[in-house]
């Protein structure tokens, strides 16, 4: 398998076959070829190079890599990041089951952020040279993936607002609803998670902190804070939203950003 970019080829593996064939795949409800019909997805398959495995806490690939592949992420959480010159990092996004990862405007060029697994992840590979082939072949995976990329855009910018004129309490609310329902989104594509059980999280209060911007010491004061007032429940791994009306008008939160669905 060709490098991947500081030798990450070492830790990202294809996995042996037999691969979950795309007719058969639990999030395609919820990722790149959500639009194509049964009978096209044998065709389209043929795009997919192969199936990988991408242990926790490795990169899939770092800041100015040129990988070879864009994946969609079958199972497992990453967290894309940019680090300052300061050595300082924010994260711009968690990526969960569906989302494409390794796209950019400049396909050629190296990557202008970081990707790294939270946890073991499986992923779906598909060569970068031939993903305007792909669109063009099918106009409707170019649709659903211009309508991931706008959500996700979209979502980039909340996040924005929120760290420029947001309280902690405002942003962290945010996050957990944005997470509690993106969450909630892939338990209807696959049936893995029943709405109003506990929502793995497997981020950090650092990884939280990166996020929104703020101090590792303020996110765990607030979500302290958050537990006394019985608004959210946390364990290992996991947050229970206890009252989602009261932190959803926290939050200012529109779960449409999240579960609209493209027009064509």
């Amino acid at each position: 398998m060709p490098q991947n970019g500081r030798g990450q080829a070492k830790r990202l593996s294809v996995l042996p076959g037999p691969h979950v064939p795309c007719v058969e795949c639990a999030i395609r409800n919820s990722a790149l070829f959500r639009p194509v019909s049964e009978e096209h997805l044998d065709w389209t398959q043929g795009y997919r190079a192969a199936q990988m495995r991408l242990p926790a806490q490795a990169h899939l690939y770092r800041e100015g890599d040129s990988p070879e592949y864009c994946w969609t992420l079958y199972d497992g959480w990453v967290k894309l990041y940019k680090t300052l010159v300061t050595g300082k990092r924010q994260i711009l996004r968690f990526a969960m089951a569906g989302d494409f990862l390794g796209f950019q405007p400049d396909l050629q060029g190296p990557m202008g952020h970081a990707a790294q697994a939270l946890t073991d992840c499986t992923l779906c590979a598909f060569p970068r040279a031939r993903l305007g082939e792909l669109f063009q072949a099918r106009p409707e995976v170019a649709t659903q993936f211009a309508w991931m990329a706008a959500r996700d855009m979209r979502l980039c910018q909340e996040h924005l607002a929120g760290m420029g004129k947001k309280s902690a309490r405002e942003r962290i609310a945010y996050l957990l609803l944005e997470i509690c329902h993106r969450q909630r989104q892939i338990a209807r594509a696959t049936g893995r998670l029943a709405p109003g059980q506990r929502v793995p999280v497997p981020i950090t209060q650092e990884d939280i902190a990166d996020a929104v911007g703020l101090t590792p010491v303020h996110v765990s004061r607030t979500l302290s804070q958050m537990r006394a007032e019985r608004l959210i429940a946390c364990a290992k791994g996991e947050v229970f939203i206890m009252n989602e009306e009261a932190l959803t008008e926290i939050a200012e939160f529109d779960p449409r950003l999240i579960e609209a669905r493209p027009l064509l």
